[in-house]
């Protein structure tokens, strides 16, 4: 009976989005997990580099001044 689940949904165009077995899951939760890590890694070299470009103008400003 699944088959018959499987061919309304291909032809309804509705994708089903839950996960078929354990390892799609845990794959899943695993990728979820990745994403969150390189956002946290993304947001702290762009605060290294906003650092960089700040002590950059300071160092300009200051050399200026003088």
């Amino acid at each position: 009976m699944e088959w018959i689940r499987d061919d309304v949904e291909k032809r309804s165009g509705v994708v089903d989005e839950r996960p078929k077995s354990v390892y799609e899951m845990m794959t899943r939760q695993m990728l979820v997990e990745l994403k969150e890590d390189v956002s946290e890694v993304k947001g702290r070299v762009n605060t290294l580099l906003w650092l960089v470009i700040g002590a950059m103008l300071v160092e300009l400003l200051m050399r200026l001044v003088k």
